[in-house]
């Protein structure tokens, strides 16, 4: 899950989120683009096109690990 960069700004958009989402990719095109599908019933375009610049990790994604309480990074460390 990704979040990505809202791209129009307005007079009435100065104090709304600069990130919408979240968003899945659906498809990976050329030259870093990727098309992504909105998750839910928040703000945002159901489904548009952005590239790897304007996206970042959902929150929450990688939380501390409940088993080790340490964070959760792919490996052990012993």
């Amino acid at each position: 899950l990704v979040a990505i960069k809202r791209t129009q700004y307005g007079v009435w958009l100065k104090l709304k989120e600069k990130f919408l989402g979240p968003y899945k990719i659906v498809a990976v095109k050329d030259h870093g683009r990727y098309e992504v599908e909105r998750i839910g019933d928040i703000g945002g375009p159901f489904k548009t096109s952005t590239v790897s610049e304007f996206m970042k990790p959902w929150p929450g994604l990688f939380e501390a690990n409940e088993q080790s309480g340490g964070p959760n990074v792919g490996f052990e460390m012993g």
